[in-house]
């Protein structure tokens, strides 16, 4: 009996024990992924939304850890949620967001036409339509941003006319509709976005003239709505990197780049002057922005060279540059430096071939003090992610095709845990802490298809892992609903744009938006049952780099690098046969329908419980090969520009090949090469000179897209060579002096003589020959004075001139002689004028008057 109460006892103890580990979220839970919730049906039914815009379809998972949704669960949860889709003006731009007005009684979000023309939809998000639709004055720029004041009175929106590449500012007032265009002096470089003064009086912008590898700044007085300043940046602006002002509106940190070097504008605001420029080793990298430290009067900047990169640490009060720091690797594309919550250490990720790092920086030093090694390589644009406490970092990395999270232990500065996902990384989607911040969220994908895991923070173990409807999309990311509130998530269908306003979204739900097949999804996530509860089918499909906007979330590491997709970068998409699905609208009415999809000569069949009737009609899906062009315009959508019809899906009557122009290659159904208007493997410049068209519309868009500074391109192969306009030996983006020769600099100051103001020492220069020399001098000054004796003394005085055509200076050589008169018997016998003149100065000039260099 007493063992009997002893293990009772143990059994109690050792429960207790879990129960409180498990509350404390250190050792994972149960998997909950098969849980079943309270009120489940067999299946769903297809409804029309409440308004004409759109029609909503919902598709719900069965657990969390299948991939198939032939068995359909309705969680409590997802009843209450409703969705309605409001049709835009345009079509949608990578990485331009929705936006809220501070007052969130309002969306605003830029829409775009094919041909260069763009809108601002001002949308009602309680009664669920377009307020209002302003036509913006030319086209919009990738990853560029409206920008809402915070009184909700004013938006500013950066265009671009479409053929001459100039940049403008609408500055539109939002309770008018009434816009001020302001011109800006150059062209709008992706994700390059305009900056608002801390007092919203001032908007500075960056542009850049592409023919000049130039970059400027327009400061904008917005209570005028004019240019007050145009400044000159000592070089040209790089995509995605961002410039920085000072809490208190009186400085902006401008960041530059050349071929070989980057720069540093710190400007003045209040004076309208560049006070300092400052030079630092590297380049700038993709959308890796400077990042300000005001409790130390810092800006960190990094960059990087082929094989090295540093986080310069600049002063910007002082205007100097304290310290250049050595990093382990190279930076990667759109990874930002981050900062300890005391602002004494940076944390920077860097990578060498396949190794990825973190590198802490002791920022009153400048020395490297710690190196944490990741598991294999950095992701484009996946960042580091701080806990609000400053002690955990979680970073992703992978190798090959597998996804790992890191967790760092920022105190003692090693690896917590490496836990393996449940596929690879996505370029530029991110992790996310919950609100509680024991769990992390990352997604990844594996076959086409998505998943999020959930694993806990202290033990780096995963909890569940959330099957998603389709796969993940660059840089559209996981996040988590705070209270009963709205999100809104953009979508794009044949060339136009929706919001997709959802409501009634429970706090605590995370969302996931994820693509199939040309299809967009919003899956809805329950953390605690680890369940996929709603999958919502939009109109059209996710858009890259565009997020959902929510109107209370859970906070995440400021994404300071937002445009992850370059405007000419080639997003290839490979479509695979879609497994069978069951549909039905969000409504307050779920009933039954069954729905299969097949091949392009066969047939889906929808049977819908609540009625007798049966509906049939041919069915079309885009599979690259299949012997059919699918683009945007056609039956089923798709975005292909080409097919080979190579199968297996080629086996209909229709099937033929659809060939590429000339020169470029069918390559999972893109037109790829040199000529497509975009940068492909082994380019580094392209044109878009081949246009095919079907009816009025492009199948695909290119630009021009240029070398940078002293590279022209060479069109036959896409790839940048040097260019050496004057011969002199120094390519044109290092040029110091355009159209002559650097190399020739008489007094070594660095400054070639052509673009010299003096091109040589004239002190050096006459005194080596002889003659003396005083200030510069105008040509006509410098002429001989009289030589007329006196006080029985003379004075010969004589001036030479050389001159230099390119800059119309002069050395002006002079030289004196001073002589007493005769003085026989002690008196003064002086020499006439004439004898002086004629005789005695000709005899004591200088020989071999100092010829110009």
């Amino acid at each position: 009996m007493d063992s009997i109460n002893h293990r009772l006892v143990s059994i109690f103890l050792a429960s207790l024990i879990t129960s409180l580990l498990l509350f404390s979220g250190c050792i994972p839970s149960l998997p909950k992924g098969n849980a079943s919730s309270t009120t489940a049906v067999s299946s769903t039914t297809q409804a029309t939304a409440s308004t004409a815009t759109s029609t909503t379809t919902i598709t719900t998972a069965s657990t969390a850890t299948s991939t198939s949704l032939s068995t359909t669960t309705i969680s409590s949860l997802a009843r209450k949620i409703t969705s309605n889709a409001v049709m835009l003006s345009g079509n949608l731009r990578s990485d331009v967001d929705v936006i809220q007005t501070p007052d969130k009684k309002k969306a605003l979000i830029a829409s775009r036409t094919t041909f260069g023309g763009s809108y601002l939809d001002v949308i009602d998000i309680l009664g669920e339509k377009i307020d209002k639709t302003i036509t913006l004055s030319g086209d919009l720029r990738s990853g560029v941003d409206p920008v809402v004041t915070g009184d909700s009175s004013t938006v500013l929106v950066p265009i671009r006319e479409y053929f001459n590449r100039q940049g403008i500012l609408e500055v539109i007032d939002l309770s008018s509709g009434s816009k001020s265009s302001v011109p800006l002096t150059g062209d709008l470089d992706f994700d390059v976005d305009v900056v608002l003064t801390p007092d919203e009086k001032t908007a500075l912008i960056p542009t850049r003239i592409e023919s000049l590898t130039q970059g400027f700044l327009d400061q904008i007085d917005l209570s005028t709505n004019k240019a007050v300043k145009k400044y000159n940046l000592k070089n040209d602006l790089k995509g995605g990197v961002d410039l920085v002002v000072t809490s208190d509106g009186q400085t902006a940190v401008v960041p530059s780049t050349y071929g070989q070097g980057s720069s540093v504008d710190l400007l003045d605001l209040q004076n309208k002057v560049i006070s300092k420029t400052l030079g630092v080793p590297g380049v700038l990298q993709l959308d890796v922005d400077p990042l300000l430290v005001e409790d130390m009067n810092l800006v960190l900047l990094p960059t990087t060279d082929p094989g090295q990169g540093y986080l310069n640490v600049i002063d910007y009060l002082s205007g100097k540059v304290l310290y250049n720091v050595n990093l382990s690797g190279t930076l990667q594309e759109y990874i930002d430096v981050r900062i300890s919550l005391d602002g004494m250490t940076a944390y920077m990720p860097s990578h060498k071939k396949t190794q990825g790092f973190v590198d802490f920086i002791d920022l009153s030093t400048g020395k490297k003090t710690s190196t944490v090694t990741l598991s294999g390589d950095l992701q484009e644009g996946a960042d580091l992610l701080m806990s609000s406490d400053g002690k955990t970092g979680l970073i992703p990395s992978h190798i090959g095709a597998q996804g790992y999270l890191n967790i760092i232990d920022l105190v003692n500065r090693g690896i917590s845990s490496r836990t393996a996902l449940s596929g690879d990384l996505e370029e530029s989607v991110d992790v996310l802490l919950t609100k509680n911040e024991k769990t992390v969220l990352i997604p990844s994908h594996k076959n086409n298809q998505g998943y999020v895991d959930v694993i806990y923070v202290c033990s780096g173990q995963v909890r569940d892992t959330l099957a998603l409807t389709g796969d993940l999309r660059e840089d559209v990311d996981v996040q988590i609903m705070v209270g009963d509130n709205t999100a809104l998530i953009p979508s794009t269908s044949r060339n136009r744009g929706y919001v997709n306003i959802i409501k009634q979204v429970s706090s605590g739900l995370a969302l996931m938006p994820c693509t199939s097949a040309g299809k967009g999804y919003l899956d809805i996530l329950a953390l605690d049952s680890g369940k996929v509860i709603l999958s919502l089918t939009l109109p059209g499909d996710i858009y890259q780099g565009v997020d959902v906007l929510l109107s209370s979330h859970v906070p995440s590491t400021p994404h300071v690098d937002e445009d992850m997709i370059i405007e000419h970068e080639t997003v290839e998409v490979t479509t695979t046969t879609s497994s069978t699905t069951l549909t039905s609208t969000s409504t307050t009415t779920y009933t039954t329908s069954t729905s299969t999809s097949t091949t392009i000569t066969e047939t889906t069949y929808t049977t819908t419980s609540t009625s007798a009737s049966t509906t049939q009609g041919p069915v079309i899906t885009p599979r690259c090969g299949d012997g059919y062009l699918s683009h945007p315009w056609t039956p089923g959508g798709g975005d292909e520009e080409c097919d080979p019809n190579t199968g297996p899906y080629n086996n209909w009557s229709g099937a033929k090949e659809y060939p590429c122009p000339d020169d470029l290659e069918c390559i999972n159904c893109k037109c790829v090469g040199c000529g497509d208007g975009r940068i492909d493997d082994g380019e580094e410049c392209d044109a878009w000179r081949y246009r095919v068209k079907v009816g009025d519309n492009f199948l695909w868009e290119g630009e021009t897209i240029e070398c940078d500074g002293g590279y022209s391109c060479n069109w036959g192969n896409c790839v940048c060579v040097a260019q050496d306009s004057d011969g002199d030996g120094v390519i044109d983006g290092l040029d110091t002096c355009p159209g002559f020769d650097d190399n020739l600099d008489a007094d070594g100051d660095g400054i070639p003589d052509a673009c010299d103001e003096t091109p040589i020492d004239c002190s050096s220069h006459c005194t080596g020959s002889g003659w003396l020399t005083g200030e510069y001098l105008n040509k006509d000054s410098c002429t001989s004075p009289d030589v007329g004796p006196g006080n029985c003394q003379y004075v010969c005085r004589y001036a030479y001139a050389l001159q230099w055509s390119w800059s119309n200076m002069e050395c002006c050589c002079q030289h004196y002689v001073i002589g007493d008169c005769p003085k026989p018997d002690m008196v003064c016998d002086c020499p006439d004028s004439q004898t002086l003149s004629e005789e005695i100065c000709p005899a004591l000039k200088p020989a071999n008057p100092p010829m110009a260099p």
